[in-house]
């Protein structure tokens, strides 16, 4: 009974905390993504210089095939860039909780006022975004592995990456167009984090897509 009651003591407090200073948890999580993210996409610049063409984590969150994805691992450590690929995974595990979080407590600040059906709607996202951050630790840890022995039989890591990124980036932007959906059904009092928000969402979209250096090499 005691151990039930200082579980429903603790949660309230937390509600209460974050009902009562949203705005500079918000901020908070805003400039540890940020910064995080910064140095991970310098990182990415870094290989990128040491491989000649362009480059980003996607390549090989994405690669299509076994053959392209050991291609990478391989011309990466040929070309002295594994260090900065191993960087850039290590920073991300530090992105993660501060990106994820950071939609949850949107999709939370939402759910405040709204109707019940709303409210479940948004809690079964703020769920789901901790599904995807299990998801995205997975991955990480495949590619480590992949890294660490390129010339291994990656068929099996292709295929679960195949499912576990499409399923990662759906269930986060998934929870965002939700949030904004209600949020313009039924604007919260404090707009500041809704400005906030959709500055970095737009700051990390328009981040320039790659090529891929199979099909350069090729042409």
């Amino acid at each position: 009974m005691e151990n039930t009651n200082l579980k429903m003591n603790t949660k309230t407090s937390v509600k209460r905390y974050l009902y009562s200073y949203h705005v500079e948890v918000f901020s908070f999580l805003i400039l540890i993504s940020t910064i995080t993210g910064c140095l991970m996409h310098i990182l990415n610049y870094k290989i990128e210089e040491a491989l000649n063409n362009n480059f980003t984590i996607c390549m090989i969150e994405f690669p299509g095939s076994s053959e392209f994805f050991k291609y990478i691992l391989i011309d990466i450590k040929n070309k002295g860039a594994c260090d900065y690929l191993y960087k850039n995974l290590l920073i991300d595990f530090a992105f993660m909780p501060a990106i994820y979080g950071l939609v949850s407590l949107w999709l939370w600040m939402q759910s405040l006022n709204r109707t019940q059906g709303w409210k479940q709607l948004l809690r079964l996202f703020i769920m789901l975004q901790l599904a995807a951050w299990a998801l995205d630790i997975t991955e990480n840890l495949m590619i480590l592995s992949a890294l660490a022995d390129p010339n291994s039989p990656l068929a099996t890591t292709v295929t679960l990456l195949k499912f576990i990124v499409p399923a990662k980036f759906s269930f986060v932007f998934g929870g965002i167009i939700l949030g904004l959906i209600v949020a313009a059904r039924k604007p919260i009092n404090n707009a500041k984090p809704l400005i906030v928000f959709i500055t970095n969402l737009t700051i990390w979209i328009s981040f320039p897509t790659t090529t891929n250096p199979l099909t350069e090499t090729q042409s």
